[in-house]
């Protein structure tokens, strides 16, 4: 009998206990989450030269790739940015970076040639508009605080080199006329 009063005691705390542990472990709950592509703003800006618009229009869609931290979207954007260079003499710099931008499957490299890639676009599109406005923006945060440039098509903040982590990090430093 004391045996079978030991046994039923130890059952009880046992249960007890484990019954203990399930109340006390977080409820794991699944959140649903949407990942907003982000698309240019529409341009307004008329290029005197339909290859410069061309171009232009290119790196828009690169640029927008990289808001949306897409690698492969960025690589095929700067193949065609590349195709578009070919057509007329610029920079071989310039071609030279949309070329390292589609060969690489890094997106942070990506962002690093891409700020570079940027100097050049803003010279060749300078005193190249013929109608409307580009924005010169910049975040001061980029590349560990060293900053970074880029073009926009109109004054709202897509941040090309943080994505969705720093979406809105940024100002318009100046704009194209």
């Amino acid at each position: 009998m004391k045996n079978s009063l030991f046994l039923f005691l130890v059952t009880v705390v046992l249960i007890s206990c484990g019954e203990n542990k399930k109340k006390n472990q977080p409820e794991i709950k699944t959140v649903e989450t949407v990942v907003e592509i982000h698309k240019p703003a529409e341009l307004q800006a008329e290029f005197k030269d339909s290859l410069i618009g061309e171009t232009y229009k290119n790196y828009n869609v690169l640029k927008s790739a990289l808001v949306n931290s897409d690698v492969e979207k960025t690589q095929i954007a700067a193949r065609h940015l590349e195709e578009s260079l070919k057509r007329f003499e610029y920079s071989e710099a310039l071609k030279q970076m949309a070329e390292k931008i589609a060969s690489v499957s890094d997106l942070e490299t990506q962002r690093e040639v891409f700020q570079y890639l940027t100097e050049e676009m803003t010279k060749l599109v300078e005193g190249n508009l013929k109608s409307g406005n580009l924005y010169v923006q910049y975040c001061p945060m980029a590349f560990q605080g060293k900053g970074a440039y880029w073009l926009s098509n109109g004054k709202e903040i897509r941040n090309p080199y943080f994505g969705d982590r720093m979406l809105k990090c940024g100002e318009v430093k100046r704009v194209i006329e």
